[in-house]
C-alpha cells in the first residue's frame, strides 16, 4: 500500500500543478495579446495581437455574410489588409461562419476558448498514444509547454487558424484506415489551408489510403464549390470571381508576408527559402515552383517505399512523420505551422511503441533534437528581427551595422536552422524506410 503511494505521488503533484501551470501560461499569453491588440484594419508592427484572427477568419467571414467577396479589391475598402484573403480556401469562410455573426470582441473570445480546447485535445491525444501511464496533470503540462514554445507563442499572440490545421493534419493521418470518414473530414479542416491540404492529400494518396483520401476529396470539394457558389451568386457569377480572384491575388503576395518569393521572409522553414538564403537564388517564379515540387515528390517516392503496413496508417508512423516533414519544408511555412512537431515529439519523448520501434536510438534521439529546434529558435522570428531594427523580407540590409552582419553564415544559420533542422529530420526518417525495405524486401 505503502508502495502504491509513493508511486502515485509524481502524478498527484503533476495533477496539481499541470492546470496550474497551463493557467498561468494562457493568462500570460491572453495579457500580452491584449497588451499588443491591433485594431481592425491597423497595419502595425508592433500591435499584433488578434491580428490574423481580424485578417484571416473574422472580417473575411463578415464579408461573406454582408455580401461582399473576401477576394475582390472591393474587400479592402470593407477591411483594409495589406495581404488579402486570397491565402485560404473558402471552405474556412463556411467552417468559421458561425463567428461573423458575433461582435468582433465576443469573436475572439470565443475563437480563444475554441483554440483552448483545440490545444486540449492534440495534448489529450498525444499522451494517450503513448505507453506514458496516463495522468490529466500530464496533459496539462503538454498544452502549457506548447503555449510558451516560439510556434505557441505566435499562434495564440496573433489567435491563429493553425490548430485547427493542426486538428485536421491529425484526423488525416490517424484514422486514414480505421475511419476514413472522420479522416477525410480532417482533411477538410486541413484544406482551409491549401499549404497544408495539398502535401497531405499527396502523401495519404501514396500511403494507399485511398478511402480517406477519396472521402476528403470529395468533403474539400463540395464544401469548396459551395461557398464559392454562395459569394458569386451575390457578386456577378463564376466567372467574375474567378477574374476578381486573379486580380487581387497579385498585390497580395507582393508584402513581405504574403510573397512567396525567397527574399521577403527571413522566418520561412521551407527548403526553397532556406536554399535561397545560403545561395543567393534571384527570385525566380520557375525555382520557387519546380524546388517544392522536387521536395513533395521526393516525400511521395519514399512514402510509396514503405512496405511496413503498420507504417502506413497512423500519425505516429514513419509515413506519419514523414508527411509532416514534407508538409512543412514542401511549401510556403512560417514557424508558426510547426505546433504540428508536437506530437510526434510527445510520440518520441514518452515512448509510442509503433513510432519508436520504427527507429534505431541515434536516430529517435537525433529526430528528438532537430524537431526540438524550431521550439526553442525564437531568433527566426519576426518579433524579434523587428525588435533588432531588422526589417523581415529586406533583400538590403538597413543602416547602422547590420549589413555585414546578416550576410554573414552564424546569421543565415540561425535564420534558416528550423528549415535545416526539419530537412535534416526527413532524412533520418528517408534513411529508416529505406533499411526497412531492405530487409524485408523479398528477393527476385
Amino acid at each position: 500500500m505503502n508502495t502504491n503511494s509513493t508511486e502515485s505521488r509524481p502524478f498527484r503533484w503533476v495533477n496539481v500543478f499541470g492546470p496550474l501551470l497551463f493557467a498561468a501560461a494562457v493568462v500570460a499569453v491572453v495579457v500580452r495579446a491584449d497588451f499588443n491588440r491591433s485594431q481592425p484594419g491597423e497595419i502595425v508592427e508592433s500591435n499584433q495581437g488578434y491580428q490574423d484572427f481580424h485578417n484571416a477568419v473574422y472580417f473575411p467571414v463578415r464579408a461573406l455574410i454582408t455580401g461582399v467577396n473576401p477576394y475582390s479589391t472591393a474587400y479592402q475598402s470593407y477591411h483594409p489588409d495589406e495581404l488579402g484573403f486570397p491565402r485560404f480556401a473558402p471552405s474556412s469562410l463556411i467552417l468559421h461562419s458561425p463567428l461573423g455573426f458575433l461582435t468582433v470582441h465576443v469573436a475572439e473570445i470565443a475563437y480563444l476558448i475554441v483554440n483552448i480546447c483545440l490545444l486540449i485535445f492534440i495534448c489529450w491525444f498525444s499522451v494517450r498514444k503513448t505507453s506514458y501511464p496516463f495522468a490529466l496533470g500530464a496533459v496539462f503540462v503538454m498544452a502549457a509547454l506548447m503555449i510558451v514554445c516560439c510556434p505557441g507563442l505566435l499562434n495564440f499572440l496573433g489567435l491563429q487558424m493553425t490548430l485547427l490545421l493542426v486538428v485536421g493534419t491529425l484526423l488525416a493521418l490517424e484514422y486514414s484506415e480505421i475511419k476514413p470518414g472522420l479522416s477525410g473530414f480532417g482533411l477538410l479542416l486541413a484544406c482551409c489551408k491549401p499549404t497544408y491540404a495539398v502535401p497531405l492529400a499527396v502523401i495519404m494518396l501514396c500511403r494507399r489510403n485511398f478511402s480517406a483520401f477519396a472521402i476528403g476529396v470529395f468533403l474539400c470539394a463540395v464544401v469548396n464549390g459551395g461557398a464559392i457558389w454562395l459569394i458569386a451568386s451575390q457578386n456577378g457569377g463564376v466567372q467574375t470571381f474567378v477574374e476578381e480572384a486573379k486580380v487581387n491575388y497579385e498585390p497580395s503576395i507582393e508584402t513581405p508576408v504574403g510573397r512567396p518569393e525567397v527574399r521577403k521572409s527571413w522566418s520561412r522553414i521551407d527548403l526553397y527559402s532556406v536554399a535561397a538564403r545560403w545561395f543567393d537564388l534571384s527570385d525566380s517564379q520557375k525555382l520557387s515552383f519546380l524546388l517544392p515540387l522536387g521536395v513533395l515528390l521526393f516525400g511521395a517516392v519514399f512514402t510509396l517505399m514503405e512496405i511496413d503496413p503498420n507504417h502506413r496508417t497512423g500519425i505516429n508512423s514513419r509515413t506519419g512523420l514523414l508527411a509532416i516533414l514534407i508538409m512543412l519544408t514542401s511549401v510556403y511555412h512560417q514557424p508558426y505551422d510547426m505546433l504540428v512537431l508536437w506530437i510526434p515529439l510527445v510520440a518520441f519523448y514518452l515512448g509510442d511503441l509503433k513510432l519508436t520501434s520504427g527507429f534505431s536510438s541515434l536516430s529517435r534521439f537525433l529526430l528528438v533534437i532537430l524537431m526540438m529546434i524550431p521550439m526553442v529558435n525564437y531568433v527566426s522570428t519576426k518579433y524579434l528581427l523587428d525588435r533588432m531594427g531588422i526589417d523581415d523580407g529586406a533583400s538590403v540590409a538597413p543602416a547602422g551595422g547590420w549589413e555585414q552582419f546578416i550576410h554573414a553564415w552564424p546569421w543565415k544559420l540561425a535564420v534558416t536552422l528550423n528549415g535545416i533542422a526539419l530537412i535534416l529530420a526527413a532524412i533520418i526518417v528517408v534513411m529508416a524506410i529505406l533499411r526497412n525495405w531492405d530487409h524485408q524486401r523479398v528477393p527476385v
